[in-house]
């Protein structure tokens, strides 16, 4: 299995259950200790799309499912729909 294909499992993983020890993944995935330290940097650092809890699992940090699936190195920068722009309400 790639590198990209346990990320995108581990990234499942977190949105289904919010969150996952290190342990877990080591166990699942058979990794080694410095694996799992390049898939921690990938979530944590680059994707922004969870955070370290003393050093023993991964929260996620509560992007929507979609985005993490869809958008992973984008996600922190999508703009907020929910709302249309000031300018499109008052013309409403």
């Amino acid at each position: 299995m790639t590198f990209d294909e346990i990320l995108e499992q581990v990234l499942d993983i977190l949105r289904r259950r919010g969150r996952v020890s290190y342990r877990a993944l080591k166990r699942q995935f058979d990794l080694d200790d410095a694996y799992l330290a390049d898939l921690q940097a990938k979530i944590v650092e680059v994707h922004r799309l969870g955070v370290d809890q003393d050093g023993t699992m991964l929260i996620g940090s509560g992007i929507p499912p979609i985005m993490i699936l869809a958008y992973p190195s984008h996600a922190a920068r999508l703009p907020d729909t929910r709302h249309p722009p000031i300018e499109n309400r008052l013309c409403a």
